[in-house]
């Protein structure tokens, strides 16, 4: 081995030792540790969210579960980014532990629990509560339960404005989801509870049941009942609230209140942002929900089909998963459809309802904002007009203004006081069809029409009224009103959470 080689080798060697001396430090180093979601400015956040690339909102998910716990059906979610996923991993979830509920278990350290678990949520419309209210409630109450990893139910039995069971209107949302309280609390499953689980009772069906027991939450117009919901709503962490208060956790509500939950609530608001683009959650949830008995079904289904009405993608996806018939799986209509919803109902003489002489500005509304942009969005496709209210002149002007043949309508909710089953079936459909618009025109303050256009994630053209003049405006959501929203103003989370505080203390105290 001559010189050379011998000085190229150690050449070798001198510069494999500094490299390594120069980058063994760096190898050492540790990963820095994924920032919490707080770290990312309002800014930043609301880039990814408009984008919404998977990646990213994976990401966002993925720093979002460092910092709190979900329920462990919402792992598939977490992958795949589909709502149905996570529906129907909830529906399996429920059907477990609803089979299985007080079924003696012990806790790690081997102890007897006090309750069961999961916990329970039960929803039940508030008594003053029509169709619609009833529905927004649910929705409502439900994702509550999705979030807290409670078992979720409704004890729906008819009530004065509503007059008729939900078995009577619905199927269940899913197989595997069985929400009907009274199949739940059967002779056998009280018995197996009052062996296993002494301390739990079980409210039967009758009302106010559950306020004798663990307690129940309202969400109505009623300030003084739904104060303590405006402040979990706005402030607090329902897992741990609803644990506070037991095993069973009933909700009243005839308000769809996400909207403020959505927006201000600190240790939700993020994750909801994430699941529900453009924060439309009712859409989504009420999609899942809610699907007529075959014999309702049908008859919105011939409407559809005879009419050629154009069906949405999202919608059909809707109606192929979930739907009690198969009819609009295949069909593919042609006819765009637009909506227009006018509360008149002058029997109940309510101050913002609309009366005959503010129509031209529901008809002018749908002229600007609907047909004369029709040929933008649906080229060279025909269109009709849905009209549905409760005042039978309504559908007789609108077929002077806009033509007979233009002009659809089922049939007008001939409502009573006592809102009988048949009326409201038809309302229904009535509400059925509407939903199935391309655009929609409705009157402010009416949870009728919102229903509509919040199942299919359309922002509407909303129109009110100053007295004898009317103007109207498209919302930043697709999303129903919470009528009460405002009221959250005068709650401060800072003093919320202290008077919280110091009551429990003072309750432990006591006890």
């Amino acid at each position: 081995m001559n010189a050379n080689t011998i000085l190229r080798f150690l050449l070798v060697i001198a510069l494999c030792s500094f490299f390594f001396s120069l980058f063994l430090p760096l190898l050492l180093l540790k990963a820095p540790p994924v920032p919490p979601m707080v770290a990312l400015s309002t800014k930043e956040q609301a880039i990814i969210l408009k984008h919404r690339k998977p990646d990213q909102i994976k990401l966002l998910l993925e720093r979002y579960r460092t910092e709190h716990t979900l329920p462990v059906y919402f792992d598939r979610y977490f992958k795949t980014l589909n709502l149905n996923d996570l529906f129907e991993d909830y529906a399996y979830y429920h059907d477990k532990h609803r089979r299985d509920y007080c079924k003696l278990k012990k806790t790690a350290d081997g102890k007897k629990p006090t309750y069961p678990s999961p916990g329970i949520l039960v929803f039940r419309p508030w008594e003053s509560s029509g169709l619609a209210n009833v529905m927004i409630g649910l929705t409502s109450s439900f994702l509550l339960s999705l979030l807290s990893g409670r078992l979720f139910f409704i004890n729906w039995q008819g009530h004065y404005y509503c007059n008729i069971h939900a078995k009577n209107l619905f199927t269940q949302p899913h197989p595997y989801f069985n929400w009907w309280y009274e199949d739940f609390i059967t002779t056998d499953l009280i018995g197996r509870c009052q062996e296993n689980y002494p301390s739990f009772k079980i409210p039967p069906i009758h009302d106010n049941s559950q306020r004798e027991y663990y307690g129940n939450l309202e969400v109505t117009h009623r300030k003084r009942e739904s104060d303590y919901m405006f402040e979990l709503l706005k402030c607090l962490n329902v897992t741990e609230e609803f644990d506070r208060f037991g095993p069973l956790v009933e909700i009243t509500s005839n308000q769809f209140f996400l909207s403020l939950f959505i927006q201000y609530n600190p240790y939700h608001d993020h994750l909801l942002n994430i699941m529900f683009k453009e924060q439309d959650m009712f859409g989504p949830l009420a999609r899942f929900l809610f699907h007529p008995i075959p014999s309702i079904q049908e008859k919105i289904d011939k409407f559809i089909v005879n009419h050629n009405i154009y069906v949405s993608d999202q919608i059909k996806e809707s109606e192929r998963m979930y739907s009690s018939t198969k009819n609009l799986r295949n069909h593919n209509g042609d006819v765009i459809m637009y909506g227009i919803q006018i509360r008149r109902n002058e029997n109940e003489k309510q101050i913002d309802w609309f009366r005959e002489s503010h129509e031209p500005y529901f008809w002018d509304a749908c002229k600007k904002e609907l047909i004369d942009r029709h040929d933008i969005y649906f080229h060279g496709k025909p269109y009709r007009i849905m009209v549905i209210s409760d005042n039978s002149t309504t559908i007789e002007n609108a077929r002077k203004v806009f033509g007979k043949d233009m002009v659809l309508h089922y049939d007008e909710q001939n409502l009573s006081f006592s809102r009988d089953s048949e009326s409201i079936k038809n309302a229904l459909i009535d509400a059925w069809l509407y939903s199935y618009s391309q655009g929609f025109i409705v009157s402010k303050h009416s949870t009728f029409g919102n229903l509509g256009h919040g199942r299919a994630s359309i922002k509407p053209f909303i129109v009110y009224h100053q007295k004898e003049k009317c103007m109207w405006f498209k919302p930043a959501t697709s999303e129903p009103e919470f009528h009460w929203y405002g009221r959250h103003r005068d709650i401060n989370c800072r003093n919320v959470i202290s008077r919280l505080k110091k009551e429990r203390e003072n309750e432990k105290k006591k006890n």
